[in-house]
């Protein structure tokens, strides 16, 4: 037993000498304290920053009042063109008839003034495409032509060019917010339309058609200048012959 005794206590020795080691002897319980500084402090110049040259310009904002009067030029007469009308019942018949329009639709009035304007185009352009065939008379002419644009607003014609039109001047920006804009635009796009057609189409037609007129018409004379000139000569032979 005493042999173990001896042994474990040197044990005990040997595996306490490494951490006695490794102290410091002269502090044994102060902790380390920190190094002093070897570096020396150096003035720092301080650097100046060169301006870039390029200035980016001020933006300017336009104030709100001044960007609404731009988009909407005439407030006033907007809202009374964007106001939505409701067909009285009297009148729904005939404005489904005439313009293809249903009878619970509501409308704006700028629409509706297309879309009359549309009717009244369609009207005109049928009589002149049916004048060019010089085959009735005025009363028939008008009568056939307000048929036709009948039978265009029944079908829903009239209606479907005035909803194209009127969004086609929708499509420019500056007059998304102008109704009066839109209106005005509207009949400067057909009046350059009806110039187009008149002169490409129309016209040719006219000419055609009075070409064709006058070409027959001297055949006709022709003709009865030819059995003129038969009786003529009919005539002159059988005086000779009574003279002989």
């Amino acid at each position: 037993m005493k042999k173990a005794g001896a042994i474990l206590i040197l044990l005990l020795i040997i595996l306490a000498f490494p951490i006695v080691a490794s102290q410091d002897p002269t502090s044994p319980t102060t902790p380390p304290t920190a190094a002093p500084s070897t570096t020396t402090n150096t003035p720092t110049t301080p650097t100046t920053t060169t301006p870039s040259s390029t200035t980016t310009p001020p933006t300017t904002t336009i104030p709100a009042a001044l960007r609404e009067r731009l988009e909407k030029p005439t407030p006033k007469i907007d809202e009374k063109l964007e106001s939505e009308i409701n067909i009285p019942e009297n009148w729904q018949i005939p404005a489904r008839i005439v313009f293809g329009i249903k009878s619970d639709t509501e409308i704006s009035l700028s629409k509706l003034i297309i879309l009359i304007s549309i009717w009244i185009i369609l009207f005109l352009f049928t009589i002149e495409v049916i004048r060019t065939m010089h085959m009735f008379k005025e009363t028939i002419v008008w009568l056939m032509a307000f048929t036709l644009t009948i039978i265009f607003g029944v079908t829903g014609t009239v209606k479907s060019l005035s909803d194209f039109f009127f969004g086609f001047t929708s499509f420019f920006k500056f007059l998304e917010e102008w109704e009066l804009g839109k209106v005005s635009s509207f009949f400067i796009i057909i009046i350059i339309i009806s110039i187009l057609i008149k002169r490409f189409i129309i016209q040719p037609i006219e000419n055609k058609a009075k070409k064709s007129q006058a070409q027959q018409e001297g055949m006709e004379v022709g003709t009865e200048l030819g059995f003129l000139s038969s009786l003529r000569k009919w005539f002159s032979w059988s005086k000779k012959n009574r003279d002989s």
